[in-house]
């Protein structure tokens, strides 16, 4: 999904806007979100594990956009801590010695990682991930753009209440990635600050 589509909604409440200036705090807004939550998640392709081998290649689809990190590691279908694993390079990964396999395994590697937009970032997939948390990205770029005291948009009030809303959809967000509850909707009403 196009992260600009998400500038429809900012328009009206900002006037003055500033559509380059906006995209940028989208972006700054995203970026903040998937680094705290860690929410935005691929399973990298199963890599192929060959006889006493111990160091492997693993690329992410998203070339846009960087590992935070290693959320989950399956070796032979076996869960691994994941917390025992980092990428060097940003995709190279050293498994341990002790499990090392001493025969070939087809697919033998599955890695999920935590991942952050690029800062170029135009575009969001899965369309589901950037529906689901669309309003805060919104928040947050909003929060940024009315804390501007050098704009006509200049509206600590409303920055303060946009803010806050950034900080619920991230926390709750955050919730969801540790513990894996993707069927939860969160539900927030934005109250009128005056």
């Amino acid at each position: 999904m196009k992260l600009k589509d998400l500038l429809i909604g900012m328009r009206g409440d900002l006037p003055g806007y500033d559509d380059v200036l906006a995209f940028q705090k989208l972006r700054l807004a995203v970026r903040e979100f998937c680094q705290f939550t860690e929410v935005w998640r691929e399973t990298l392709p199963a890599i192929n594990l060959v006889a006493d081998t111990s160091v492997y290649q693993a690329i992410s689809s998203r070339s846009s956009a960087s590992i935070v990190r290693i959320t989950s590691l399956k070796i032979q279908d076996v869960e691994q801590d994941a917390t025992d694993y980092t990428f060097t390079d940003g995709r190279t990964i050293t498994l341990d010695d002790g499990i090392t396999p001493s025969s070939a395994v087809t697919g033998g590697l599955v890695i999920e990682v935590a991942l952050i937009p690029g800062r170029a970032i135009e575009r969001m997939d899965p369309d589901s991930f950037v529906l689901q948390w669309q309003d805060g990205f919104v928040a947050g770029a909003m929060s940024k753009l009315q804390g501007m005291k050098e704009r006509q948009w200049f509206d600590p009030v409303a920055a303060n209440g946009n803010a806050t809303l950034f900080e619920t959809y991230k926390a709750f967000a955050r919730r969801e990635a540790q513990s894996g509850n993707r069927s939860v909707q969160l539900k927030v009403s934005a109250r009128p600050w005056k």
